[in-house]
């Protein structure tokens, strides 16, 4: 199938809210082990490429992620990164072979304190919006708790310094 590359403007210091999603939105991340194998995956990433995670919600077809990358790779290459590590891990352990994700992620350039707050509220509300869970404190594969103060944190979220008005 022919693709159409997105062109992507990377700006220096920059916070990005991410979506990527699995091939066919197959809901390879209901398996708890596949879970574990994401996140493991984008906490080695995190310090091998050096880049901070602010919000995560890992959900059956699709991730989100708030990400501000660091000075040795931005945020194609981290992309790139986290999914064909994630994809040979699956499938090595699945016994199979194949796309695990959509070619393609989304990305939205994070430009006001107010932005990033909502892009936090929704990454927390997803999996309601989702139907996965009737309250957020049962949904364990989000950075929601770690706001709270409270355990599980399967991904080390980053604390952003983030100040009112415009970024960028």
């Amino acid at each position: 199938m022919h693709h159409v590359e997105l062109k992507r403007f990377y700006l220096p210091g920059a916070i990005y809210f991410i979506t990527s999603v699995t091939e066919g939105r197959i809901p390879l991340f209901v398996n708890e082990k596949n879970l574990i194998i994401l996140a493991n995956i984008i906490v080695t990433e995190k310090e091998r490429l050096g880049f901070l995670v602010s919000g995560y919600a890992l959900l059956p077809d699709h991730i989100h992620l708030i990400i501000k990358p660091g000075e040795s790779a931005n945020i194609s290459r981290i992309m790139a990164t986290i999914k064909a590590l994630c994809a040979k891990a699956i499938n090595a352990r699945l016994n199979t072979t194949g796309k695990v994700w959509q070619h393609q992620f989304m990305d939205h350039i994070i430009r006001t304190s107010k932005d990033y707050q909502r892009h936090i509220e929704y990454i927390h509300r997803n999996p309601l919006k989702h139907g996965l869970v009737n309250d957020i404190k049962e949904y364990r594969w989000s950075s929601w708790h770690q706001y709270q103060g409270t355990p599980p944190e399967d991904i080390k979220v980053d604390v952003l310094d983030i100040k009112p008005g415009r970024m960028f």
